[in-house]
């Protein structure tokens, strides 16, 4: 889906709600604050306040419990739940 001049991953509507994803490898120590900025521009544009930032790790040598988290973050103003795989 085209959000002004970038695209987010995926937008889903269900039951009158709107769900943004934003899809991202966790390449190093600036995808997480990249992917969180990004991502509150395009709640911005499509007037929502919460959407998902899902970081898909590949880094073979971390095992799963370092992989798997859900967090909740918040981007200027925007509420973001963070999902680690």
């Amino acid at each position: 889906m085209a959000v002004g001049k970038g695209r987010s991953d995926l937008v889903i509507y269900f039951g009158g709600d709107c769900f943004v994803l934003e899809l991202k490898l966790n390449y190093d120590s600036y995808s997480e604050p990249e992917g969180l900025e990004q991502l509150a521009r395009y709640l911005d544009k499509l007037g929502e306040k919460h959407g998902y930032l899902i970081l898909f790790e590949i880094d073979a040598a971390k095992n799963w419990d370092e992989r798997i988290r859900w967090q909740q973050r918040e981007q200027d103003g925007k509420a973001i739940t963070l999902v680690g795989m």
